[in-house]
This record gives structure tokens, sequence and C-alpha cells, in this order.
């Protein structure tokens, strides 16, 4: 349990936030239901890092997703309030509706299956279930770019099928060198 202290952050559903209530900053290992409190626009780095969530609630509120953000050993069921105006949960992501960028893969089977209105999947991602082993991740028609660390969290996978007749564009890693598509 989180101890308040009044001139660093809050404490809601025992989680820190920051004072304002705009951003989350972790979530604990042995919180189950991780329900993101309303009001919440920022999930930061690593935030859920630690976490063994059987669920995970993001509400409407949410815009900006950091890097592993949503990182996380399992994969929990995934619950995106209809109502955000930045982020879709299809197939097996989440996707920015506005860019197109994948923000999250969602590894809860033996196929990953991207969602089509994916446009650009960097190395920014997030992924649930990472430690898990895929034997196909299949990448949608609507691919444009790909950056080269875009696999980075994905520790064990077998096989990538693109689905359509023109390869995304591919780009090196600038965070991570030596990364290559």
């Amino acid at each position: 349990k989180f101890e308040e202290p009044s001139d660093k952050y809050k404490v809601k559903n025992n989680m820190p936030l920051s004072k304002d209530e705009k951003k989350l900053y972790f979530v604990a290992t042995g919180i189950k239901n991780a329900k993101i409190p309303k009001g919440i626009k920022r999930i930061v780095k690593a935030a859920f890092l630690t976490s063994y969530a059987d669920k995970i609630t993001l509400p409407a509120s949410v815009n900006e997703l950091d890097q592993d953000s949503l990182s996380l050993k399992k994969a929990p069921k995934v619950i995106l309030h209809k109502n955000n105006r930045t982020f879709v949960k299809k197939n097996d992501g989440i996707y920015n509706k506005q860019t197109g960028s994948l923000a999250c893969i969602i590894a809860g089977d033996n196929e990953v299956v991207i969602p089509e209105k994916v446009k650009e999947i960097n190395e920014e991602i997030s992924v649930m279930g990472r430690s898990k082993v895929i034997k196909k991740i299949v990448l949608p028609t609507s691919l444009k770019k790909l950056s080269g660390a875009w696999t980075r969290q994905i520790y064990r996978y077998k096989s990538v099928c693109f689905k359509g007749t023109k390869p995304p564009i591919t780009k090196a890693s600038k965070a991570y060198p030596g990364y290559e598509v």
C-alpha cells in the first residue's frame, strides 16, 4: 500500500498519480484488476512493467501512452472505454486513431493479429504478454512504416506474415542501434 506524501503525488485505487491526477506512475504487482482512474491522460514509461494484472480498464481520458507503458509479462483482459478519442482496441492491438501508430500488442494467443488500420509500428510500442512464445505475427495491409526495433519487446516469436502485396517502408532504429528489420 502506498503512503500519500502531499508534496509528491496522490494515491487513487492504490496507484500513485501525479498531484493533478493526469499521470499514472505505477501499478503494483498485487493489483489484479487495474482500473485506471478517470481523468488520467498519460500512462508513463514502464508503469505496468512489474504488474500481474488479470484485467486492465483504460478510461476515455487516456490520450498518451509512453514507450513500454503497458508492457507486462502476461496478457490480461483489456477494456478500453468506448468513448476514448485517441485510441482503439481491435484484434490484438491498441492503436492511435489519428496517426495509425500501434501503441500496444496484446499477445494472448499463439497468433497475434495487428489491427487493419495500423499504418506504423515503431519502437515505442508496449507488449502485453511479452514472456509468451508467439508462433505468428500477422501484419495488416494498411501498414506503411516499420521501425527496425519494433520487435524489441517481443522476446520469442517464430514468424511474421505480411498480408499486403506491397511491403512497408523499413527504417533502422535510432534509439536501439543494431536492431534491423
